[in-house]
């Protein structure tokens, strides 16, 4: 049995018309929790008062995230500092909490240890994804196949980007 989570992939594969027709559409796995902002950040050891910044960096194909968004962070502490000015007029902390995948782990932790400015900069092989969503103001991600339908489940401000960029 040949199983597809969109139909139209099937004019892609080269099948009999018998098998095409016997073809059952799923849908895309994805984890439908919400959860309270405030509970989420307690969870995680994040402030209900800050500025979270989500990064997406875990997989395979979002290596760059991994190399890109730290030197992106240390250029906008080196402008802004390590607050960030809500509409609210309030000086937000800006903390970013980094999925990395565990393979680039300890290399990430390593290299931002190296400098201060990343302090309010964490970072994790793999989080609880229901709970970063839930506790993220905005999130950085790869525009991969199972992030676009989470990122329709989730409610923060978020930036896709793919390899190419």
């Amino acid at each position: 049995m040949i199983k597809v989570t969109h139909l139209k992939a099937l004019d892609h594969l080269k099948l009999s018309e018998a098998k095409a027709q016997a073809a059952k559409q799923v849908p895309m796995p994805i984890r439908e929790a919400r959860i309270d902002k405030a509970l989420a950040r307690e969870r995680l050891g994040l402030p209900l008062n800050a500025l979270i910044t989500f990064v997406m960096g875990g997989s395979q194909g979002s290596v760059f995230l991994n190399r890109l968004v730290p030197k992106a962070y240390q250029v906008l502490q080196a402008e802004a500092g390590n607050k960030v000015r809500h509409q609210s007029k309030d000086q937000l902390k800006h903390i970013v909490y980094h999925s990395s995948g565990k393979v680039w782990e300890v290399g990430l932790k390593e290299y931002l240890s190296q400098d201060s400015s990343y302090a309010d900069y964490r970072v994790e092989g793999y989080v609880d994804s229901v709970l970063a969503w839930s506790a993220a103001d905005i999130a950085i991600t790869r525009a991969g196949m199972s992030t676009i339908p989470a990122l329709s489940r989730c409610t923060p401000d978020h930036v896709t980007l793919s390899s190419s960029s």
